[in-house]
């Protein structure tokens, strides 16, 4: 989801069954009723708010989602993302099965974010060979050289 995209509106993917990993970026304020219900094939979300608790969220925004599915979150943010409950809304994150921690940039998790990800990043482009989601890192909705680019940033710490 591009990182303009600032709401997922209420039934936005429900049901979307071709669904199988998703990005939200760091500038997103909330999830609307049944953002991405029943999306049975959803095996990887990566959220980066650091504050998830301070969204706004719908009821059933994950419901139906396979409970096997991993959730990757900024480093040091795996407890806000476990929280029981966000206000008056059941915590709709613990419908993932797993939470990562993983650095932003990191897509080759090797523990370090260098040129071994610029590579991972080409070979998503040019084979298909990785996790879109993360590598996904200026937030457009595409995977392409403009991620290379803002990796190269995150490497030169621009």
């Amino acid at each position: 989801i591009p990182a303009s995209v600032e709401r997922v509106k209420k039934n936005a993917f429900i049901n979307c069954e071709p669904l199988t990993s998703v990005a939200f970026h760091g500038n997103l304020t909330g999830f609307g009723e049944r953002a991405l219900e029943g999306c049975t094939r959803l095996t990887q979300a990566v959220a980066r708010p650091s504050a998830p608790q301070s969204l706004t969220y719908g009821t059933d925004v994950f419901l139906r989602i396979p409970s096997a599915s991993t959730l990757y979150v900024p480093m040091g943010t795996a407890n806000n993302y476990r929280q029981a409950k966000y206000g008056s809304v059941a915590n709709p994150w613990l419908a993932f099965g797993s939470v990562v921690e993983w650095t932003d940039g990191d897509v080759n998790f090797d523990g370090t974010v260098n040129t071994g990800d610029v590579s991972a990043i080409y070979r998503l482009i040019l084979n298909g060979d990785g996790n879109a989601a993360l590598c996904d890192l200026n937030g457009d909705g595409e995977v392409n050289t403009g991620d290379i680019s803002a990796l190269y940033r995150l490497i030169l710490g621009q």
